[in-house]
């Protein structure tokens, strides 16, 4: 019995110690609310054959990256905040809310050009033979999403209408041929 209520109670501990920092990650994409790696458009890189010098660059480069993006995601992040607290007031200042949207614009600018910088120079580290092959996976994986997103929809379209609407729907696409 005591055995039980000591293994509950743990079992109780460690919920209310584990899902609120599963909460405490915000809301949106990945990491911190954040779209994480994805920003460093590195997918499939991971499958080029990289000797230990490429690797180590690249490496840098996404540290060095992630290093000077951080601190531009957080402000665009609290500005993103503010302009919502500006629109919820209860008289909205057209001007207050202009400028935040302005400075939030200039830091998402900042972050696309350093993109583009990371990019270019994570690609002039690869040979010529490692760009194809980043290309064609890169295309290949565009293929996956674009079956997966086309599967999905088609399954919704079985899902979400009744017979008469799929019915319609099939008269008006022979009526189109």
């Amino acid at each position: 019995m005591t055995r039980t209520l000591a293994l509950t109670g743990i079992l109780m501990m460690a919920t209310v110690l584990v899902v609120p920092s599963a909460f405490a990650r915000g809301r949106g994409h990945g990491h911190g609310g954040e779209r994480g790696d994805r920003d460093f458009s590195c997918r499939g890189i991971e499958q080029l054959d990289l000797d230990d010098e490429q690797a180590e660059t690249i490496d840098a480069l996404k540290d060095s990256y992630q290093q000077q993006a951080e601190p531009l995601r957080d402000a665009v992040a609290v500005q993103r905040d503010e302009l919502r607290a500006l629109w919820q007031a209860d008289q909205p200042d057209r001007e207050a809310i202009l400028a935040k949207m302005d400075e939030m614009e200039a830091n998402k600018d900042a972050l696309r050009v350093m993109k583009v910088d990371f990019k270019l120079d994570m690609l002039s580290v690869l040979t010529p033979e490692q760009r194809t092959e980043l290309d064609e996976l890169r295309s290949e994986r565009r293929e996956r999403r674009s079956e997966r997103r086309e599967y999905r929809e088609g399954k919704r379209g079985e899902r979400g209408d009744c017979g008469d609407c799929q019915r319609r729907r099939a008269r008006r696409s022979w009526d189109d041929e």
